[in-house]
């Protein structure tokens, strides 16, 4: 698990090299955890600074992840969450997760990270002919609560026209059967059912119980996470997250090195 001290980043003599270094792993490895962060209620509006500005969602600015009597989704619940990627029924799609831990004191509860670049290579080599299908077939993925609906189509795997990859779609609970040929929805299935076994794979996982203001970075385009079930009733577990995009931490880069030179 990659850990970058938070502490680094805020000290002026060290902030532009840790910046750096942070940003760097996540560009190799599409996550990273920040640790030391202050595990206060709202903190992440100032810890996300570095990295670049937060982007509202339907969930707001901020939300919160905790158990509640009457959730509208299993993140409010205690169950375990299975590989997931966020708001694929968003276009575009939210670039950067940050997930803050104010409180983790619940038995379980540990969270789980999944390349889904790593994945969706490894089935274009086991099923070509399927991976084909999923790089290729709209799927129409929806949120909708009835106060609130968002929905967007896109292929579970995205790539660009020289094969690169892109990004990846993928929440079950989100996603509808296709209008295709039955031929087509075999191969379809088929590869779904692959990809969700490889993504929920232990051996393929990080798993990693994060403490109080411990922050997962991940993205959200290419890393899937999840966690494993908790016991509420033994502990709380008090979770808040924003989002940011793509373009914020390349601009953070670029000039925490234009900085550095500047200095030399």
């Amino acid at each position: 698990m990659p850990l970058v001290d938070y502490r680094e980043l805020c000290d002026p003599s060290t902030s532009d090299e840790a910046l750096i270094a942070a940003l760097s792993t996540f560009f190799e490895l599409g996550f990273f955890v920040l640790t030391n962060t202050p595990a206060a209620v709202g903190a992440l509006r100032e810890i996300t600074r570095p990295f670049g500005r937060i982007s509202a969602t339907n969930f707001g600015e901020l939300f919160d992840v905790r158990t509640e009597p009457r959730p509208v989704d299993l993140a409010y619940t205690p169950v375990a969450l299975s590989a997931h990627t966020d708001q694929p029924y968003r276009a575009p799609v939210p670039g950067l997760q940050f997930l803050h831990v104010i409180l983790n004191d619940a038995p379980g509860g540990a969270s789980t990270m999944v390349d889904g670049l790593a994945a969706a290579d490894a089935l274009a080599e086991a099923d070509p002919e399927a991976h084909a299908v999923l790089t290729t077939l709209p799927i129409e993925f929806r949120y909708d609560i009835g106060s609130d609906m968002k929905r967007a189509d896109g292929p579970i795997i995205e790539r660009a026209a020289d094969g690169t990859f892109r990004q990846m779609r993928f929440s079950p609970r989100l996603d509808f059967a296709p209008y295709a040929d039955a031929d087509i929805l075999d191969v379809y299935y088929r590869g779904r059912r692959w990809l969700a076994a490889a993504l929920n794979d232990p051996t393929r996982q990080l798993n990693y119980r994060m403490r109080s203001g411990d922050v997962a970075v991940v993205d959200n385009h290419r890393v899937l996470h999840g966690r494993t079930a908790f016991d509420p009733t033994r502990g709380a577990r008090h979770l808040q997250g924003c989002y940011i995009d793509h373009d914020g931490p390349l601009t953070a880069w670029t000039l925490a090195w234009r900085r550095l030179n500047e200095r030399k």
